[in-house]
């Protein structure tokens, strides 16, 4: 997807890059109907794969921007291994969720990805719904090095995030 398509300005010295892909994490579309004001949840970034013939390496993965009514609280990134597989959709913040965040945090480290590979890291953001939401997580912006060079792609990821009514207990 291209960076000037979505009207973003990229900074001097990145370039728009073409190396990644999310794959089958990037095609789907994720809703969660009942969320409320003042719920927190983990959402999955695509887990970037190396569609190109280089090596290159992740320096950190955003979503922007977050739609109205949705605060962006901060990111991990986490071993698809040791985080207990990919999360699929969104998973709320809670006591069930506490492998995510005992999950050792890759945030902020440089993520390898080999030629024609997926990474086992793959970004999380946390978000905090703060009033009806308007509009969907649509844009993952990737920031990567390969060779000397630093690049800026934006990836898609469509995740959609409704005030609704809380589901009914089935017990």
């Amino acid at each position: 997807m291209a960076t000037a398509a979505l009207g973003y300005d990229r900074p001097p010295g990145e370039a728009q890059g073409t190396a990644l892909d999310g794959g089958m994490h990037s095609q789907g579309e994720a809703d969660y109907p009942y969320a409320q004001p003042g719920d927190e949840y983990w959402v999955a970034l695509p887990a970037p794969a190396n569609t190109s013939g280089t090596p290159l390496t992740v320096l950190d993965a955003t979503i922007a921007p977050a739609p109205r009514g949705v605060r962006i609280l901060g990111y991990r990134a986490v071993s698809a291994e040791y985080a207990g597989g990919y999360l699929l959709g969104f998973a709320h913040v809670g006591a069930e969720d506490s492998v995510l965040e005992r999950a050792h945090d890759y945030a902020g480290d440089p993520i390898p990805v080999e030629p024609h590979q997926r990474s086992d890291v793959y970004y999380l953001a946390r978000l905090r719904v703060t009033g009806p939401i308007h509009g969907k997580l649509t844009t993952c912006r990737f920031r990567y090095r390969q060779g000397s060079n630093v690049y800026r792609q934006d990836l898609r990821c469509l995740n959609e995030l409704k005030i609704g009514t809380e589901p009914e207990s089935t017990s």
